[in-house]
């Protein structure tokens, strides 16, 4: 930890509103192998303490301390409240760097840098953030009972109130915007393999920006083929240059329209589900997963998801911070009804240890098909 490190606590306390009274410190000299190092402590009766400290003490800040001198963590928690036990200030200083964690997790939470996507897909950054507010919200329920707690946790709890007033969550909206990102990275992965087998030479950078102008323009089902038309007639001399130019755009107007629309509930059992808050930076791969699981055991789960999502799910699961395992299960849908994938899940989960060519159920789709007919 560096010297700042150590006192960072009181200036995030301070732009809370909570000042902390600076101490007078006392300086205690300890000679080392190499040169003499100077440790700052709060109390002269500090155990940690080597030599006396005698009563002189100098006043500074603390940011002034942890610059000039090492700063002696043992007795720096009475800062806080010298009023109480050793014990106790340690204590209260564990629960506020806690909440000091929170509040960077929110912070990070509100961040269009740190959720992935938050900027083009306003829905699912407010997923995202839907996603980790449970958590949050259990680690400000915690009770210290000291009065500088309750202030700092009262600013971090509105913090967290101001974030989610900015992001209202809805669950329909935030699967909109799943699948347009999902029929976008269809579109992409199609493209790079489209132009490579074209070898359009000099025209492949412009023929490459159009259709990027294209993915960005398109919303929804339906715009594509207007769009890619308005790019041809806008790019005349590149069209005359190139004669295949509109077939390409109208392929590809193709190719994105047909993704979006791509949207067939298709099952899926998961591997390696996350029960827990997970790390920001973050995308909202866990929401989508989590957004299709209609019946989990532990970190294994069946569910159901349009298809185009969950194609971009078990791509990203396999190459995302959430290391899961997605597989899609190619079996003709049937509606189940919340018993039936609970009953699904518990034939699964009964026989999933077995092999699956020699035990039926051992198969998620085969349990889930079977619930779906009784």
């Amino acid at each position: 930890m560096t010297r700042l490190r150590q006192v960072q606590i009181f200036t995030w306390l301070s732009e809370k509103g909570i000042r902390i009274e600076a101490p007078r410190w006392f300086i205690e000299t300890s000679t080392g192998r190499s040169d003499a190092s100077r440790i700052a402590h709060v109390c002269s009766t500090c155990p940690r303490t080597r030599t006396p400290l005698g009563e002189e003490s100098t006043p500074m800040g603390f940011e002034e301390a942890a610059e000039q001198h090492l700063i002696c963590e043992t007795c720096l928690p009475q800062a806080l409240d010298p009023s109480l036990e050793p014990e106790q200030a340690g204590r209260l200083l564990r629960e506020l760097l806690g909440l000091q964690r929170t509040g960077m997790l929110i912070e990070h939470a509100a961040s269009t840098f740190h959720a992935v996507n938050a900027k083009e897909y306003p829905a699912l950054h407010a997923a995202t953030v839907n996603d980790v507010l449970p958590h949050l919200r259990r680690e400000l329920e915690k009770s210290v009972g000291h009065a500088i707690y309750e202030k700092a946790r009262t600013s971090v709890s509105l913090a967290l109130d101001a974030v989610v007033a900015s992001l209202p969550y809805d669950e329909q909206s935030a699967c909109n915007e799943a699948i347009l990102l999902a029929a976008r990275w269809r579109f992409v992965e199609f493209r790079q393999k489209d132009l490579f087998e074209r070898k359009l030479k000099e025209h492949s950078d412009p023929v490459r920006e159009l259709g990027t102008r294209l993915l960005e323009s398109v919303r929804g089902p339906g715009q594509a083929h207007a769009i890619a038309e308005r790019l041809v007639l806008e790019h005349a001399a590149l069209a005359a240059e190139l004669p295949s130019l509109g077939g390409i755009l109208r392929s590809w107007a193709d190719v994105l329209d047909e993704a979006l629309n791509d949207t067939a509930p298709t099952y899926f059992a998961a591997g390696g589900l996350p029960l827990g808050l997970t790390s920001i930076p973050r995308t909202a791969i866990r929401w989508m997963v989590w957004h299709g699981v209609r019946a989990h055991h532990h970190h294994w789960g069946i569910g159901e998801l349009p298809k185009v999502l969950l194609e971009y799910v078990a791509y990203s699961c396999r190459t995302s911070e959430m290391k899961g395992n997605v597989e899609i299960i190619d079996a003709p849908h049937e509606p189940l009804s919340s018993e039936a994938w609970l009953t699904a899940g518990a034939l699964w989960k009964e026989h999933m240890n077995m092999r699956r060519d020699e035990v039926l159920y051992a198969h998620p789709g085969e349990a889930i098909l079977a619930a779906a007919r009784l």
